[in-house]
């Protein structure tokens, strides 16, 4: 009786020791297996990003603080000299691209200059290796509502920005007087509106003397107290007027709009 117990003991002790030693086993295996797996996982990944013709590395700068990725706009207001963009290979003086930049410029209703010289403007290159930048001078169409830019990279990634510029027509000449007590002189300030336009300026002299080394008042006469000038179509001028009494404000809120005539008392 005593030696069948025993048998069976032993049986079931081989039986039992089976088992721990396939699930030791097992274990391990699976153990092994984990940073393998990991690592053959994190290789696809590597790789898959080296095969994505879109990923652009750190050292890879093109862009500009007006252009954008995703896109941007803008009101213009005066465009008499084009409207100026700058386009960068870096971002800092420690950070820029290796590598030379191959480009393009596209301008929709529009042209563009680059770094003030005229011609096709698909085939441009950023200089890689230290800073460089694009100077570009963009001129929208005659009677164009907008313009817009669009720079893109081609080599040795591909990357795009691109900026809308809304052009809004002045409604005319206006003025404006910049000006505050204390001050001892007050400046006139005229913008001119889409055509050319005769102005006459007149101001009180018991108040106000002009500055006559303005180059619009050398021009003409100020006789009388007052001047006829030609203001050119969007073009711009300032002239001072010292003040008898600093204390006085002659400034205005707001650039008005004028008539024929602009006077200053």
């Amino acid at each position: 009786m005593t030696t069948e117990r025993q048998n069976r003991s032993r049986k079931k002790y081989h039986k039992n020791s089976k088992i721990g030693l396939w699930l030791i086993l097992t274990a391990m295996l699976l153990l092994a297996a984990v940073p393998v797996g990991s690592r053959t996982y994190a290789k696809f990944i590597s790789q898959k990003k080296l095969d994505n013709a879109t990923a652009i590395p750190e050292e890879f700068y093109f862009q500009s603080t007006v252009l954008k990725e995703t896109g941007a706009s803008y009101d213009i207001y005066d465009w008499t000299d084009g409207i100026a963009v700058e386009i960068e290979n870096y971002v800092d003086s420690l950070r820029y691209s290796e590598s030379d930049i191959s480009y393009s410029v596209t301008c929709t209703n529009g042209s563009c200059v680059v770094n003030a010289v005229e011609g096709p403007t698909d085939k441009l290159i950023l200089t890689g290796g230290r800073n460089s930048s694009a100077q570009l001078v963009v001129r929208p169409n005659p009677g164009a509502a907008s313009v817009v830019v669009k720079a893109e990279a081609s080599s040795p990634y591909r990357k795009a920005i691109t900026a809308e510029f809304i052009l809004h027509e002045s409604p005319g000449l206006t003025y404006q007087i910049d000006d505050s007590s204390g001050e001892p002189a007050a400046e006139l300030t005229i913008r001119g509106g889409q055509t050319d336009k005769l102005l006459q300026i007149k101001w009180d002299p018991t108040l106000l003397s002009p500055d006559n080394t303005n180059e619009f008042l050398r021009k003409e006469s100020t006789k009388d107290h007052s001047v006829a000038i030609t203001i050119k179509s969007r073009e711009s001028c300032s002239i001072l007027f010292f003040k008898a009494d600093p204390s006085r404000d002659f400034s205005t809120a707001k650039e008005i709009t004028a008539g024929d005539t602009i006077t200053i008392e």
